[in-house]
């Protein structure tokens, strides 16, 4: 890694501090989910009914795996001394994705909600899933062996289940709006930080404002140049924060619906 000026440098130790608490975080929601939900607690009273699991399946399997490239970045910056230019902003945007979508699920104080709400999102992912093997499978073709269901069987079969239990789906917010809305600041609202890690992921031009321009050299096309850049430790910092303060207070939700205080 390059040698660093005074601010980048002292920005990068304050990001190696605050990735320091991802595998503790990720360590104590794991412990909650291999204890399960406590009597009583608000994930034991979702129990009831055959949909009830479904928000303490997706809440606890999603922070799980949302939070693995969020410890990627950990690895990369703590023990590689890696900074990235860009790879670390497509890290934090998945793992920011996943974590407001677990919050924006536990959001409802009573069971019809969290369910409908589970359900929307068991929904959406079934109904990817089918798009995928549509894309992927001649689907007439193939022999069934077993238990095997399509995608389509499943979506027939949670909407079906649903029905009987009388839970009413929920309308999905957008990514931008669940991370607007869920994303941990510490001023104003997050929809930016979705817009400018989307902008790094998708490789669009203006992303390049995370980075930091060291010069500007002529272009062989007329009247255009080339700009080089280089990793900027400032606005990593800055999103670090938002990844972080984000992951703890997701997996201190779950903990609460499962009424369970990671040891």
């Amino acid at each position: 890694m390059e040698n660093q000026s005074g601010d980048d440098a002292k920005a990068l130790e304050l990001t190696r501090a605050l990735l320091g608490r991802v595998p503790s975080l990720r360590g104590a929601c794991e412990q909650v989910v291999r204890a399960g939900p406590a009597r009583a607690s608000s994930a034991d009273r979702d129990f009831s009914g055959d949909l009830g699991s479904l928000p303490w399946v997706l809440a606890t399997s999603v922070t799980v795996v949302g939070s693995e490239p969020l410890l990627i970045w950990h690895n990369l910056l703590n023990s590689g001394n890696l900074l990235p230019t860009y790879s670390q902003f497509v890290l934090m945007r998945a793992t920011i994705e996943a974590l407001v979508t677990v919050r924006w699920l536990l959001a409802p104080s009573n069971r019809p909600e969290r369910v409908g709400r589970a359900v929307a999102l068991q929904l959406a992912d079934y109904d990817e899933r089918r798009k995928f093997e549509n894309s992927f499978f001649d689907l007439a073709s193939l022999a069934r062996t077993g238990d095997a269901k399509t995608a389509v069987d499943r979506l027939a079969e949670l909407r079906t289940a649903a029905s009987a239990e009388g839970i009413l789906p929920a309308v999905v917010p957008s990514a931008t709006d669940r991370v607007r809305d869920f994303a941990v600041m510490w001023n104003g609202d997050g929809e930016w930080v979705y817009r400018i890690l989307s902008a790094s992921t998708h490789a669009l031009p203006w992303g390049l404002v995370l980075t930091r321009h060291v010069e500007t050299r002529p272009h062989y096309l007329p009247g255009m140049s080339e700009a080089y850049v280089r990793p900027s430790a400032l606005p990593t910092l800055a999103l670090t924060r938002v990844a972080v303060e984000t992951l703890a207070k997701t997996v201190a939700e779950v903990a609460d619906y499962s009424g369970r205080v990671p040891g």
